[in-house]
């Protein structure tokens, strides 16, 4: 389930969001959990919302093109409890959010329109 946002994001939500991209990002560069599938697959993490009571965020991943995309993202929210206790480790909250891990298909569709506009000339 992916949240939509009726209003604007807080700034509180866009802080906890960028501590937890910013420990995520830490945590795959690393390689912190010592897993050899984060030896092979280069993963970004490009964002993380924050849903508006903060126990929820979403963290949106680019993966490479060659990659079997769902089968990856299936595997991090498998072993997503694993990221959580480690982001915590590194981060200072209150709470904890649940972290939920998605596919960031912004970049494709991005190119998509862009070739839309380059066919309409």
């Amino acid at each position: 389930m992916v949240y939509r946002y009726t209003t604007a994001p807080t700034s509180r939500q866009l802080k906890v969001g960028q501590a937890i991209r910013q420990a995520l990002s830490e945590i795959l560069q690393r390689n912190e959990l010592s897993h050899p599938f984060f030896e092979k697959t280069m993963i970004t993490v490009s964002e993380v919302r924050v849903s508006p009571d903060l126990k929820v965020a979403t963290a949106f991943l680019i993966l490479p093109d060659n990659s079997d995309q769902k089968k990856i993202v299936k595997f991090f929210n498998e072993i997503a409890p694993t990221f959580r206790k480690l982001v915590t480790s590194k981060i200072n909250l209150r709470f904890s959010p649940e972290i939920r891990f998605t596919i960031d298909d912004s970049i494709q569709k991005a190119a998509e329109l862009e070739a839309l506009f380059r066919k309409d000339k």
